[in-house]
């Protein structure tokens, strides 16, 4: 680094340290009052905890100082290791996780914050991005150095600045829309994920003057692939809030992956609807359409009957994914209307695999339960493909009592089908039309402590059959020798069904609180309330909802990706569950309503609210 430079990274720390003193003490109803004696021994520990390079085990910490409404005295010390001089590496980046924990509270970093954003590589950027969102600071503190970022040489910052307009809202719409719209069509910014910043931002601040700009990228009118990317991606990422977006484009460029996305969205999309049915008349984008309304679904049944005799066609044509698209559309009709039943069922005869697996599982969905579907479907139990056999036995299972006929079939399935998926299949059809749980809870078990091939789907079954069985408990507790956090959930929730019968599984779900898998563990302390009373007194029960507790808050202590955020989610909806009867975890909520995540902070209202 030139000499200038260095200089230059000192005015812009002096004056972001300036920023942050002045933050403070605008921010604080008695900037004179002194820190608790906890919060003090918090922040010390903190600094000794950085100052050594310790750079994780921070998260509970946080979560307390927001509790005591004390974030403001943790600020000073995470801005100073913020500063290159001072948190080179792992220390910056602890600390700016640290502020991202804090979340509102920690408003005042934000000068710095975006400091280090400008001073720092790509890597480090995303945390103090992340960061700097979390902590909420004002539209009018992040518009001007995000528009500054946009100006930059450095295309990375570019796609800073447009990120962090993005979330400044539309407040930023009018000083950004030129910038932002230019970067949106460059096309010499070839990384798509650079891109698809720009163009989600662009759709959050300036929808719907940037229409046309999206139309000309989605329909790669400009010949940019990687612009249609970021703009489907953008939507994409976007979710339900793109919604509106989404269906106003759908009837000029459903040629192209715009059905994808709002296949992606789903039902918030149903605004797009009445194009997508319209679309179903013209073989250019009639696949399209019809993969996009098996994500959407149709919300009426005027609508429905509009679109069924197109879907038929498509549904017994040779073009197979459109017949696969018409399949599942078919099966979203919501009710058992003749014409749909009709389609689904003549394409069980599908030369494509995947149509006839949707046709079977759509007649499922639709609970179409006559004579002739119920024959249909029993026949299929035959078919060469195992998935056609698992789908059959799916189909099945939700027609109960109707499907009675299908027993004896489902009974030789569950017993000899060379495929584990199937035979699963059959065994919760067997319980689910005859009521024969004797017969199908040992099946289901096996399939989980033998490791033999879809043990979640197994424990998934168990846990709503409920079977009390020593047999199908001990095979459930096996179930957590399992490679799959997907099977210990389940096997976790299929336990917590069970409840107190299943207390021989108590070991097993404390070693999976402090196990491997983060997903589990929710689950697991669940069950563990579940088996020994939220309401126990005294001794080894107490400890046990003890331990649960703690692996609640250490789940929702956790920070990183994607797959984290809905481990934390489901541990503070656990905790909404237990809190009506045990005033310990109901006091682990009330930091909820101030977390970073907004989807934590809506499940902690709508447990104060239901108060």
């Amino acid at each position: 680094m030139q000499l200038s430079e260095v200089r230059g990274a000192r005015v812009v720390w002096a004056v972001a340290i300036a920023a942050v003193a002045a933050a403070l003490s605008a921010g604080a109803a008695d900037p004179s009052a002194p820190p608790s004696a906890e919060a003090q021994a918090i922040v010390g520990r903190l600094k000794r905890d950085l100052t050594a390079g310790i750079a994780i085990g921070h998260g509970e910490p946080m979560r307390r100082l927001r509790e005591l409404g004390e974030e403001r005295h943790a600020v000073p010390t995470l801005v100073w290791f913020l500063a290159p001089a001072n948190g080179e590496g792992l220390r910056a980046s602890a600390a700016a996780e640290c502020l991202h924990d804090l979340g509102p509270g920690a408003s005042a970093a934000a000068p710095a914050l975006l400091a280090a954003i400008k001073n720092n590589d790509r890597f480090d950027r995303d945390k103090f991005a992340k960061a700097l969102v979390a902590v909420a600071p004002p539209p009018d503190l992040v518009i001007p150095p995000a528009l500054e970022f946009l100006a930059s040489p450095d295309p990375d910052l570019r796609t800073r600045g447009a990120a962090l307009l993005g979330s400044a809202g539309p407040a930023a719409a009018k000083a950004a829309l030129p910038r932002l719209s230019a970067l949106a069509a460059d096309k010499t910014i070839t990384d798509s994920r650079d891109r698809t910043n720009v163009v989600r931002a662009l759709a959050q601040i300036a929808w719907p003057d940037c229409r046309d700009l999206f139309v000309r990228l989605i329909a790669g009118a400009d010949g940019d692939p990687v612009g249609a990317d970021a703009a489907i991606s953008a939507l994409e990422q976007m979710g339900p809030a793109a919604a509106p977006i989404a269906a106003d484009l759908a009837a000029h460029i459903v040629r192209s992956d715009v059905a994808r996305t709002l296949g992606a969205i789903g039902p918030d999309a149903r605004a797009a609807v009445p194009a997508l049915v319209k679309a179903l008349g013209d073989p250019a984008t009639a696949s399209n359409a019809a993969e996009a309304l098996a994500g959407i679904g149709l919300p009426d049944e005027a609508t429905a009957a509009a679109a069924i005799p197109a879907l038929a066609r498509l549904a017994a044509g040779t073009d197979a994914f459109a017949a696969y698209g018409a399949t599942g559309a078919l099966a979203k009709v919501g009710r058992p209307l003749p014409p749909a039943v009709a389609a689904l069922r003549a394409a069980l005869g599908h030369a494509y695999m995947p149509a006839r697996r949707e046709a079977a599982l759509g007649l499922g969905a639709l609970k179409a339960a006559t004579p002739e579907v119920v024959a249909a479907l029993t026949d299929r139990l035959a078919d060469p493909e195992e998935q056609i056999r698992a789908a059959a036995a799916t189909a099945l299972a939700e027609f109960g009592d109707a499907a009675r006929p299908a027993l004896a079939r489902l009974r030789e399935r569950a017993k000899t089908d060379t495929d584990p998926a199937a035979r699963v299949a059959a065994a919760e059809a067997l319980w689910r039309v005859g009521n024969e749980a004797d017969l199908a809870a040992p099946l289901l078990a096996a399939a989980v402590s033998d490791n033999d091939g879809p043990e979640w789907p197994a424990a998934h079954a168990l846990g709503r059959i409920k079977s009390a069985r020593p047999d199908v408990v001990a095979a459930l507790i096996k179930g957590f020798a399992s490679r799959s956090d997907h099977t210990q959930t389940y096997v976790a929730q299929a336990l917590a069904e069970i409840g107190p019968d299943a207390r021989a599984a108590l070991p097993a779900l404390r070693a999976a609180l402090t196990g491997t898998y983060e997903e589990p563990k929710p689950e697991a302390a669940r069950a563990i309330y579940r088996i020994v009373g939220q309401r126990a007194a005294g001794g080894a029960a107490n400890d046990d909802l003890a331990r649960a507790r703690r692996a609640l808050a250490e789940t929702l202590a956790l920070r990183g990706s994607l797959f984290i955020d809905s481990y934390r989610r489901r541990a503070a909806e656990v905790l909404v569950e237990l809190a009506p009867t045990d005033p310990a975890a109901a006091a682990l909520i009330k930091p909820l309503s101030t977390d970073s995540d907004p989807a934590i902070r809506a499940i902690a209202a709508k447990a104060a609210a239901a108060k």
